[in-house]
């Protein structure tokens, strides 16, 4: 990649120069602000299982964590027992990853939780009337 000040060939990072956001090299950084961006993913809370949206329920790590201590087990032991890592229970439990469809009716099946409940899309309301959905027509505007 090529930066966009000099025009070096080299690993670039993403800075605000004069009011702009390119991407320069090491060397070509000094004359903006480097931004930082994020290392993290957010995590997709809904998620499409067996032909069916659902959406994953609120606090899923804990009730993982709960139900797996209340049943006396290690995440070690509930890992061999689903047939995966424990680190993937760690971070099913620290909510730094949704189970898949699969492993979430593992889940469920050993520890007797549920995971995933079916999505409900909430009417906005406004002094008891139900609010219309946007259309193109209500956002831009046409000169």
């Amino acid at each position: 990649m090529q930066c966009a000040l000099c025009g070096k060939e080299a690993k670039l990072v993403k800075a605000r120069v004069e009011g702009a956001v390119i991407e320069v090299c090491e060397d070509c950084v000094k004359f903006g602000e480097r931004i930082f961006e994020p290392v993290y993913k957010p995590v997709k809370r809904k998620v499409k299982l067996d032909f069916e949206e659902k959406e994953i329920a609120e606090r899923y790590g804990k009730r993982v964590f709960d139900a797996r201590n209340e049943k006396g087990l290690s995440r070690e032991e509930l890992a061999k027992l689903l047939g995966e890592k424990e680190s993937v229970i760690r971070r099913i439990e620290e909510e730094e990853v949704v189970p898949d469809s699969e492993l979430a009716k593992k889940i469920e099946n050993k520890l007797g939780i549920k995971l995933f409940e079916e999505y409900k899309e909430e009417a906005r309301k406004v002094k008891g009337k139900k609010v219309p959905e946007l259309t193109l027509g209500d956002v831009v505007e046409v000169r």
